[in-house]
């Protein structure tokens, strides 16, 4: 028996080498519920390892997912959402990006983390269950257990998210599903998966979603809390669609003032792309980045420090008058252990200073700081360092860009210093 009173089906290790696949698939299409438990418990014990084999389980998961008889109402108390321990910051170490300016400066080397949430899923598969509830319909389920098809569900979601991260393209003709599922149903619980599992499709086929992103700003709106991987999915959406996004500004924002340790890291991609993009308003947006920038727990979370200030450089690309008088807190940035953060602070200064009357005075507060960081040990910081120095108008910089642009072994930094130099002179 399992703790709600049904028969317990055990999750067990399944070897993929003796799948046998057109068995698989009747399983799933038998209208008994224990052949149908064991079926789909049998995928869930294989994908976290292996799940190529059983991607053509995935009609027959989405059709079992929408079907009437699985399907919880509104108004039915969820058990969990089974998302408590997922690794939100994903891969923290952020890229290297050159830019191309359309000034006479060279191009600007920064760091831009855009790897969004890592999308394992996890296997916590629920939260305490109600008492066991007998759903009776008119459909052949009379005495299925209403706790017995929420475990189904909740392992469907479960398959279908690991299914999405080994292959979007496969799981992307069943979106509008998905979305349809949580939409009608927020409290659904299995809603965080199947979320997670939107979220896998949008990396690589954003247009599989998009047309339904005003049901997914309304059901996250509709939530207490925020939910990360809803986040996560708008953050995937804005990279190639940042118009359609435009709804959900105030859902990041918030997402990003009332829940930045879990659900900040997408929200400010999500901005930043938007004010680049000229859809979000810097207004809006920069005293969000700027505060969260500030919040003490940001320095103890070194993703989302870098993705602030990620986020204050798009701003400062498009507005830099409204991020100068952030550069206080810009400035203090150049003094973190993570060198993607002060590689963009950097370049956020240097953008700054490219954009206002006076250079010189923006620069000011920064000035003894870069001069340092000519030495770092990491070159995009030097690059940005002698860029922000030749837009900030740092006279007495001279001598020591010379030295780097003969002597640094980078040839960025050389490049950088060089360009510097004659613009000082």
């Amino acid at each position: 028996m399992d703790r709600n009173g049904g028969e317990t089906v055990e999750r067990r290790d399944f070897d993929s080498s003796n799948l046998d696949l057109p068995s698989m698939l009747a399983r799933l299409d038998d209208g008994d519920l224990e052949t149908l438990r064991s079926a789909v418990t049998a995928i869930r014990s294989a994908v976290d390892d292996d799940p190529e084999p059983y991607l053509p389980t995935v009609p027959k998961l989405r059709s079992l997912l929408e079907a009437g008889p699985l399907a919880l109402d509104a108004d039915d108390p969820p058990r969990g959402d089974g998302a408590d321990d997922v690794d939100e910051s994903g891969d923290s170490e952020a890229n290297d990006v050159t830019e191309t300016d359309d000034d006479e400066a060279p191009a600007v080397t920064e760091t831009d983390d855009e790897t969004d949430a890592d999308l394992t899923a996890s296997d916590d598969a629920g939260g305490a269950g109600e008492a066991a509830e007998t759903d009776e319909s008119d459909d052949g389920t009379e005495g299925i257990t209403r706790a017995a098809i929420e475990d189904l569900q909740l392992d469907i979601a479960y398959c279908l998210a690991k299914l999405a991260v080994e292959s979007p393209d496969d799981v992307a003709p069943s979106a509008e599903v998905i979305v349809s599922v949580v939409a009608d149903a927020p409290d659904h619980p299995a809603r965080t998966d199947l979320l997670r599992c939107l979220a896998a499709v949008a990396a690589e086929r954003p247009d599989a979603v998009v047309d339904r992103v005003d049901e997914v700003v309304a059901l996250l709106e509709s939530l207490d809390g925020h939910d990360r991987w809803g986040i996560a999915l708008l953050a995937r959406l804005s990279a190639e669609y940042p118009t359609a996004i435009e709804p959900a500004i105030p859902l990041l924002a918030g997402a990003v003032e009332e829940d930045a340790e879990a659900a900040g890291v997408p929200a400010l991609r999500a901005l930043g792309r938007l004010v680049r993009a000229d859809v979000a308003k810097p207004h809006a947006v920069v005293p969000v980045a700027a505060d969260a920038l500030e919040d003490d727990r940001s320095f103890e979370n070194t993703t989302l420090h870098a993705t602030a200030l990620g986020c204050l450089s798009d701003a400062a690309e498009t507005a830099p008058a409204v991020v100068r008088p952030r550069c206080p807190t810009i400035v203090a940035a150049l003094d973190g252990e993570d060198p993607n953060a002060r590689a963009t602070a950097a370049v956020t200064l240097a953008r700054v200073a490219a954009g206002v009357d006076d250079p010189a005075a923006a620069i000011e507060p920064g000035r003894s700081r870069l001069l340092e960081l000519l030495e770092d040990d990491r070159a995009v910081v030097r690059a940005n360092a002698c860029v922000a120095l030749g837009y900030g108008e740092v006279d007495d910089a001279v001598g020591r860009l010379e030295d780097l642009s003969r002597v640094d072994p980078d040839p960025n930094v050389r490049e950088r210093a060089a360009w510097a130099v004659d613009r000082l002179r």
